[in-house]
Parts: C-alpha cells; sequence; structure tokens
C-alpha cells in the first residue's frame, strides 16, 4: 500500500497509475512521453497521493483538472494587450 511518509507506490499501485495514464493518453491523442504525457501523470500521481486509487477515478480527475484550467479560455476571444503603455 502507499506510503505517504516514504513516497513509495507498490508495483500494483503503479499498474493502476500506468493504466489510468495509457487510457487518458490514448483518449485524448497525446504521446505518454511528451511534455503534455508527462504533466498528465504527474497529475495522476498526485490524485493518488491524495486518496483515488483506482483507474476511472484518475481517468476522471484528469479530466475535470483539464477542464477547470480550460475554463477561462474563450476561443474567439479578442486577444488581450500585454504591452504596458
Amino acid at each position: 500500500m502507499f506510503s505517504a511518509s516514504e513516497g513509495i507506490l507498490s508495483v500494483d499501485e503503479l499498474n493502476i497509475v500506468r493504466d489510468a495514464h495509457v487510457e487518458w493518453c490514448a483518449t485524448n491523442s497525446i504521446d505518454p512521453q511528451s511534455e503534455a504525457g508527462l504533466d498528465a501523470v504527474r497529475l495522476m500521481l498526485q490524485a493518488y497521493r491524495d486518496g483515488v486509487r483506482d483507474v476511472n477515478g484518475l481517468v476522471t480527475s484528469l479530466d475535470e483538472y483539464v477542464q477547470q484550467r480550460g475554463a477561462p479560455v474563450r476561443i474567439g476571444s479578442p486577444p488581450i494587450d500585454s504591452k504596458t503603455a
């Protein structure tokens, strides 16, 4: 079982995270070894440490995170001028 104090996951626990990562990346057409893929697995590991312990839960957790991060983005909005006067 995951030991939060030691930060060590068992082979079975790593397999759960791996399976969720592979599933999420395949569904979203993301290379698991890309920057986005590596960010995804980092977020899944954090979710696992926070108590999400199954493949579906990890996938859902990451999907919710992506949705929350994208919520402020409005495609087609006028650009924001970032130049200072």
